[in-house]
């Protein structure tokens, strides 16, 4: 069977630990897989130095299967330059439908491998490794212009590194399978048996081929349109091949057209002559251009064109295009024309359909792409009309590609840079990783700016208490932190989740934070509670309730706004009598309308026609002194797509989704929290 030949380039690197909870010994494997079986791996080698005999740790080939170099992982943020460059070859069968074979899919696996033994440890091979992570690369190729794409593969939670991977691919030639034509096959009655695809069946139809039963096909002349259709054919896939070598080496490109216009004539006697002799002249044409085409292929691979200059520059492209992307999934408006839960979903709905952007690489577990695509409604709160805050800011100065001071020995900081201090407190029954994506992701984002998060553990087994309680066991916390870790922060900014941010603004009111309010700069509240749980959904609230009583939870009674004789002597109520928002420069309220748990007006500090004048007056507390204060105050709604389980119908989904969505929280850091922290 005739087919193409192709081969795809990747290179690995850098390796970067963001936060690994095991120390160890940790190594990549990658592999190819073909979903629609219709591309066969043949081999794999290695351009990188790492020859046949090269085993662990050194980087090598098992089995058709890339294996980076073996590092020891210890601290967060170690990284580590690869300069491991493994050729993948394939073949792509060639048919009567040639021309759809152009446009390919094709699935890399890439697969975190970790031996948690101590440095010191004699770890032998392969096989003292336990498989820690895996993620699926998609790549879209188009084998007619130039593959040369780049994609950080941010692996999950529990093993929470990242690996740059960049990807060149080109066809190489074509592979022909015979050179003389096939008897012809004889009929049977009522049935004909199947003729296999050959070279000569893919240029002349199968009835020119068997036409005339008993007789050689090349004593004949067949009709001249087959003959014409045998050399457009021929024509088009020499036409795929001087493009695909345009894009390796264009000056190269230039010659074989050179060569393949004098060889015309070979095409045009043939159109003259037979079967035999326009296969013939075929294949002679296909298998030139093939050899220069694979020459050029193995110079470019021996070249390692993956430079750190050609690396920086893909990098920030694919970049680029990334965060280009992730603003045509946001929606902002000023004012809450969008008041209907129908509204939302009907927009998130009309602009997915109209997503038409499909990257040709992409990470199926971490980058969205169409349809799955979050949805972020942004409104930018006026307090009148004399001052708006532009919402057209270019994102894009403020993110760095992820890995890029990797490339360059790590991060790019001023000796004496000011620090920021954020603080993120988690909600009931939370822990200090629930926001450790958010740490994560700006530490990747803005490489530059020198950061200092305090992840609160205070409160993990007291959720359930008196938020008087929580506040004091977080002001312990945090004038603790300032003072035995010897930061001076410049900037002091917080990112609470749910009931967590009910905690940081009690947390603003004790005296011992008065030399601390002058240095507050955003607050990003993450379906806070602000104006209690009173409507929450009638299942969620018998939830709370049974919790309430179980646990004997004072927290949950002060959500409630029923832990007073009446509403106006809860304790949100008088909270919402003291300053605490209007000291923050910028504070961005985050809410989803497919969130349960927390009711989504109480998350946004918005009136509703079911509010009594109690939650109205303390709407009134919390948004004066904003006014006054000309804070920038920004609502969000984000629309997830979640898929129909219980857990999504009684609204827990989009709650956690907030926190663990790798996705989304990429796409809010990046494209909303820049110009906030930065």
């Amino acid at each position: 069977m005739p087919e193409l030949t192709a081969e795809v380039l990747v290179h690995i690197n850098p390796l970067l630990n963001i936060q690994l909870f095991r120390k160890g010994y940790y190594y990549l494997k990658c592999y190819f897989s073909d979903r629609d079986h219709l591309i066969k791996l043949v081999d794999v080698r290695s351009v990188s130095g790492a020859d046949v005999a090269a085993a662990y740790p050194e980087a090598h080939v098992v089995e058709k299967e890339a294996i980076s170099q073996t590092v020891y992982i210890e601290y967060e943020q170690q990284h580590y330059k690869f300069d491991n460059y493994f050729v993948f070859a394939l073949r792509i069968p060639l048919d009567k439908n040639y021309k759809s074979r152009v446009q390919t899919k094709l699935w890399m696996n890439l697969e975190l491998f970790v031996n948690e033994a101590d440095e010191t440890a004699a770890v032998t091979g392969l096989a003292d490794f336990v498989l820690a992570s895996k993620r699926t690369v998609t790549l879209s190729i188009d084998w007619s212009n130039s593959f040369y794409e780049y994609v950080t593969v941010v692996f999950d939670f529990l093993y929470f590194c990242a690996a740059g991977v960049f990807v060149n691919a080109s066809l190489t030639g074509v592979v022909t399978d015979d050179s003389v034509l096939p008897n012809p096959k004889k009929w049977s009655f009522g049935t004909q048996e199947p003729i296999s695809l050959t070279m000569s069946s893919l240029l002349f139809s199968s009835k020119s081929i068997s036409s005339r039963s008993g007789r050689r096909a090349s004593l004949y002349q067949v009709p001249s349109v087959e003959l014409h259709h045998a050399r457009g054919v021929c024509e088009d896939l020499c036409q795929l091949l001087l493009s695909s070598l345009d894009q390796i080496d264009s000056q190269v490109a230039d010659e074989a057209r050179l060569l393949y216009a004098m060889g015309q004539s070979l095409l045009d006697e043939a159109v003259n002559l037979s079967m035999e002799a326009m296969l013939s002249a075929c294949i002679e044409k296909l298998h030139s251009i093939g050899s220069l085409l694979t020459k050029t292929w193995n110079s470019f691979c021996l070249m390692t064109v993956f430079k750190p200059v050609h690396c920086k520059h893909l990098m920030v492209s694919s970049h680029r295009k990334q965060v280009l992307f992730m603003l045509t999934s946001v929606i902002s408006h000023t004012s809450s024309k969008l008041n209907l839960m129908r509204d939302y979903t009907r927009q998130a709905m009309a602009l997915r359909n109209n997503l038409l952007y499909h990257s040709p690489i992409r990470c199926e577990e971490t980058q969205e792409s169409g349809r799955s695509t979050t949805v972020i409604f942004e409104e930018v709160h006026r307090w009148d009309d004399s001052h708006a805050v532009s919402t057209q800011e270019s994102f894009l100065d403020y993110s760095t590609p992820y890995l890029l001071p990797s490339l360059h020995q790590g991060r790019i900081r001023q000796p004496d840079a000011a620090v920021h201090l954020i603080v993120c407190v988690h909600g009931l029954q939370g822990s200090h990783f629930d926001l450790q994506l958010y740490k994560a992701y700006m530490e990747l984002a803005f490489p530059n700016v020198c950061f200092s998060f305090l992840l609160s553990t205070a409160n993990e087994q007291y959720t359930f208490a008196d938020f008087n309680i929580m506040t004091d066991r977080l002001l312990d916390e945090f004038l603790t932190y300032v003072e035995t870790s010897f930061v001076q922060p410049s900037h002091i900014s917080f990112i609470g989740s749910s009931l967590g941010n009910i905690v940081i603004r009690c947390l603003l009111t004790r005296p011992q934070m008065v030399p601390y309010l002058s240095k507050l700069h955003t607050f990003i509240s993450i379906c806070g509670p602000h104006l209690g749980t009173q409507h929450a959904s009638s299942l969620v609230g018998t939830g709370m309730w049974v919790l309430r009583k179980w646990y004997k939870s004072q927290s949950l009674l002060q959500l409630s706004l029923k832990d007073g004789p009446s509403t106006r002597e809860s304790f949100l109520y008088h909270l919402s009598l003291y300053p605490g928002f209007e000291f923050f420069k910028h504070v961005l309220l985050v809410a989803s309308h497919q969130d349960k748990y927390v009711p989504f007006h109480s998350a946004r500090l918005q009136f509703h026609s079911s509010h009594n004048p109690v939650i109205s007056e303390m709407i009134h507390n919390l948004l004066v002194p904003m006014e006054r204060a000309n804070v920038n105050l920004i609502r969000y709604n984000i629309d997830h797509v979640l898929s129909l389980t219980s857990s999504s119908l009684i609204g827990r989904a989009a709650h956690i989704a907030m926190l663990d969505s790798t996705s989304f929280v990429e796409k809010f850091v990046i494209v909303h929290c820049a110009k906030y922290f930065v």
